[in-house]
């Protein structure tokens, strides 16, 4: 079968959409804020393995060093990009972390991403 038919509600609805005639935020969407921020799930030994890289991927084009910084040697004010918070969460001490969720049952493979950094 075919999947069900999705339709954008419109500009500051958030991820809002109707599938297959439902509305996802329960009826009046006009309330929701739009969501910007993105959470990545990595399951299983291949999972991790192409998640590392993938956030490998990010902060290098995101300008944001190994230990968390963000890279501002290049930037001036009005060329800040802030696109990158969309998957990054910054904490109280200035660092961005991945929204990101790794999951493995055999250690092995989490145990070497923990040790890689």
């Amino acid at each position: 079968s075919s999947p069900a038919p999705t339709r954008d509600l419109g500009q500051g609805t958030g991820a809002a959409q109707l599938v297959g005639g439902l509305s996802l935020c329960g009826g009046d969407c006009s309330a929701m804020p739009a969501v910007k921020e993105c959470i990545t799930v990595h399951i299983g030994q291949a999972g991790v393995q192409v998640g590392a890289r993938t956030w490998e991927l990010f902060t290098q084009e995101h300008g944001i060093t190994p230990d968390g910084k963000l890279n501002q040697t290049d930037m001036d004010a009005d060329s800040l990009d802030t696109s990158f918070s969309s998957f990054f969460q910054e904490t109280n001490s200035g660092q961005f972390v991945p929204r990101s969720v790794f999951i493995d049952t055999e250690p092995t493979v989490i145990n070497d991403l923990k040790a890689s950094r």
